[in-house]
């Protein structure tokens, strides 16, 4: 007889939208490029390819709307998986990363743009500094927290520290 094979949690496989959120954002960068004529990835921003007025918009803008919300998915699947956790920085940095992440997420698709941010729109503004700026900032705080909760952590603590950096 055969060993019976234990049943997945439904946040081991939540997990894994992280991995198809990947998979939509090299599809929004690769399919986007392919739409942009003279796109050169060396010296664009991959977000050039989702501007309002980049001729690659309605390929890559649905990709990267798809991909934002598998990363929030992956990300409210961590925070489940580490909330009985007693590593208390790692746990909160995990959760001010997935904050970040929702909050780009949100502001990246609704707030949309034209390629030069310096146009003076309000939406451009309220992008740039409600959004990426703080974005940025509070990603890094969650970086050094997360790898300060791992380094003094069990083992796999410190692989998901050294995963985080």
């Amino acid at each position: 007889m055969g060993r019976a094979r234990p049943k997945k949690k439904l946040i081991n496989w939540l997990c894994l939208s992280g991995v198809l959120g990947l998979a939509f954002f090299l599809l929004h960068d690769m399919l986007g490029a392919l739409a942009y004529p003279d796109y050169n990835w060396v010296t664009q921003d991959m977000t050039m390819l989702t501007t309002l007025d980049a001729p690659s918009y309605a390929v890559a803008s649905g990709y990267r709307a798809v991909s934002g919300l598998f990363g929030c998915t992956c990300c409210m699947a961590m925070c489940l998986f580490l909330q009985q956790k007693d590593n208390k920085p790692l746990r909160w940095g995990v959760y001010l990363y997935s904050l970040c992440h929702w909050w780009y997420t949100i502001g990246r698709i609704l707030l949309l743009y034209r390629t030069n941010l310096l146009m003076g729109d309000l939406a451009e503004s309220v992008y740039l500094y409600g959004v990426m700026v703080p974005t940025m900032f509070l990603y890094t705080i969650s970086w050094i927290i997360i790898f300060a909760g791992g380094v003094w952590a069990d083992k796999a603590a410190k692989r998901l520290a050294w995963c985080a950096v």
